[in-house]
C-alpha cells in the first residue's frame, strides 16, 4: 500500500502504520516533490483555492512515483470511506484500457465542452481509478498529462484541476466501473430522488436507477465529495463546526 505524502506529520504517519499493521498490510510513504516546481508549473492560474490542494495533482505522476514492478494499482482519494472489498475488480482485464472509474455525477456538456470532450465522451470522478500503469508507461500518459497541464494553464482556467486533466487524456481509453466503488455523497446522503431534483447537471448516458439504488445500499468507496446541489458538507468538516459552536457556548 501506498500513501503519497505531501507533508504528513509525523504523528499521523504513525497512526496510518498502526491501522495498517493491525490489518496486516504494509505502508509505505512516497513523498510527493513539488509539483510546480518540478515540472515548471505555475497551476495557480487554474483556480486552485478553497479546499483544493496543489497535493492534489500528485496522482498525475503516479507511474514515476510507484515502483516499474507496480503493473496495476488502485487510487483512491483520502476523502472517503472503504466499506467493502475491491477483490472483484482488481483482477479485470485492462489490457484494451487505460483505467477505470465511475461516471461523475454532475457533468454537463458545457463542462466537457471546456475540458475539449464531446458530450458522448466520457467523464469519470477521479478520486477512485482501477489504473493499467503498465499501460501508463508505455504510452507516456505522464507526458500527455503534462501537455495538457501546460496548455490548460496558458489558457489560465478550466474545469476540474488534475480531475479534467485525467478525462481529456484518457476519456476514449477509459472502462466504466458500478458506481458503488465511487459513490459521491450526494446520493448517500440524499438519495436518487432528492440528489437528480437537486442536480441538474447529470450527464448523458448515467446509470439507471437501479443501479444506482444498489449502490447506495451497497457501496464499497463511500466518496464524501461535495458538488453542486449537495446540502451536506464532509461529516468530519460538519463535526468540527459543531464542536466548535459548543465551545463557543462553554467558554
Amino acid at each position: 500500500m501506498f500513501v503519497l505524502d505531501s507533508g504528513i506529520k509525523k504523528i499521523n504517519k504513525e497512526k496510518i502504520r498502526k491501522i495498517a499493521h493491525d490489518y496486516g498490510a504494509d505502508i509505505s510513504f512516497i513523498h510527493v516533490a513539488d509539483i510546480e516546481e518540478k515540472y515548471n508549473l505555475t497551476l495557480n492560474k487554474m483556480s486552485v483555492k478553497g479546499d483544493f490542494s496543489l497535493a492534489t495533482y500528485s496522482r498525475l505522476f503516479i507511474a514515476s512515483l510507484l515502483p516499474e514492478t507496480v503493473d496495476k494499482v488502485i487510487y483512491l482519494d483520502c476523502d472517503a470511506l472503504v466499506l467493502d472489498s475491491f477483490k472483484e475488480i482488481l483482477n479485470l482485464d485492462l489490457n484494451n484500457y487505460l483505467a477505470a472509474g465511475v461516471l461523475a455525477l454532475n457533468c454537463t456538456a458545457e463542462v466537457k465542452k471546456a475540458i475539449d470532450l464531446n458530450e458522448d465522451d466520457l467523464y469519470i470522478n477521479a478520486g477512485m481509478l482501477l489504473i493499467n500503469l503498465k499501460r501508463w508507461r508505455q504510452e507516456n500518459v505522464e507526458n500527455q498529462f503534462l501537455e495538457k497541464l501546460v496548455e490548460f494553464n496558458l489558457r489560465g482556467k478550466h474545469f476540474g484541476m488534475d480531475q479534467g486533466v485525467i478525462n481529456n487524456v484518457l476519456s476514449k481509453n477509459l472502462l466504466v466501473l458500478n458506481p458503488k466503488y465511487n459513490l459521491e455523497g450526494s446520493l448517500h446522503n440524499t438519495g436518487y430522488d432528492i440528489t437528480f431534483k437537486l442536480n441538474g447537471n447529470i450527464q448523458k448516458n448515467y446509470y439507471s436507477r437501479e443501479v444506482l439504488d444498489d449502490a447506495i445500499e451497497n457501496p464499497v468507496f463511500q466518496h464524501f465529495c461535495v458538488g453542486k446541489g449537495e446540502i451536506f458538507n464532509r461529516p468530519w468538516l460538519s463535526i468540527m463546526k459543531t464542536i466548535n459552536y459548543i465551545e463557543c457556548i462553554l467558554s
